[in-house]
């Protein structure tokens, strides 16, 4: 696995430095690189929109359409920090003068399993609603149910009855941090955005649907932890970027979409 992982890593490098040209990079945009490592480092800061140039463009930008920023709000930005201070202080509702629109919520799903089992799912949800409301209602509004799994290492979705079951890895992490809440609830997200496609109609075929999946546990990552606080939460970023890439390009083989479908209870 870690063999795999490198040489995805050094494909991509190298196709971050023979494309430049597509200009998906930072490399010379607001930094010159010239390592493997500082060409890496400017594409991930790219898909994140974390090069300079952007930034300050985006301060000259008059677009009230747009507006996803405290600094087009309530504070006066110059630097790149506090743009992207703004950008995250917007995105939890924390501009004084921002009009947030509420997050509805259906109800809280039914949990299913042993006592811990549903005490730590119920902590877990407890975290997510209290930290990140729209992510809260993403899983509660897809989801039904929330079962235990007997299967140690892989959680999944049953579509027919919105259900999702968690993995006992998933599920039997320590209690009470962050990062084990942050896990739980992403792998509640990547199941919720299955059963979100299943309900819009959507044809799952080859790898559309974990690319989804997976998309929007990076973007719950990043939500959470916008600034690399938590050294897991990071590599688990990484992986899920490197993963996406890799399933885009037809690279991963480590299971057939016949598996992924059988385990989803589909035809």
């Amino acid at each position: 696995m870690k063999a795999r992982a490198c040489a995805i890593l050094f494909v991509l490098v190298s196709l971050c430095g023979l494309t430049a040209a597509q200009v998906d990079n930072c490399c010379g945009i607001d930094r010159q690189c010239s390592t493997d490592s500082q060409w890496t480092d400017g594409y991930f800061a790219f898909q994140h929109g974390q090069c300079a140039a952007p930034a300050q463009s985006q301060a000259s930008s008059n677009a009230p359409a747009q507006v996803d920023n405290c600094c087009f709000v309530d504070r006066q930005c110059h630097s790149d920090v506090e743009w992207t201070d703004g950008y995250w202080a917007y995105q939890h509702g924390q501009c004084p003068a921002a009009a947030q629109s509420p997050v509805v919520v259906s109800q809280r799903p039914i949990i299913e399993g042993a006592e811990i089992f549903v005490r730590r799912v119920n902590n877990a949800l407890d975290w997510l609603q209290r930290r990140a409301p729209a992510w809260y209602a993403y899983v509660s509004n897809g989801t039904s149910k929330i079962g235990q799994s007997t299967l140690y290492g892989a959680s999944f979705a049953r579509l027919a009855e919105r259900a999702t079951y968690l993995s006992q890895s998933h599920a039997f992490r320590g209690e009470g941090r962050s990062v084990d809440y942050m896990i739980l609830c992403s792998t509640l997200i990547h199941e919720a955005s299955h059963h979100y496609d299943h309900a819009a109609g959507l044809v799952i075929v080859g790898w559309a649907g974990e690319i989804r999946a997976e998309a929007k546990q990076l973007e719950f990552y990043w939500d959470v932890d916008p600034y690399g606080e938590y050294a897991a939460i990071t590599n688990l970023k990484r992986g899920l970027e490197l993963e996406i890439i890799s399933m885009e390009r037809g690279w991963l083989a480590s299971q057939t979409p016949r598996e992924v479908h059988e385990r989803m209870g589909l035809p």
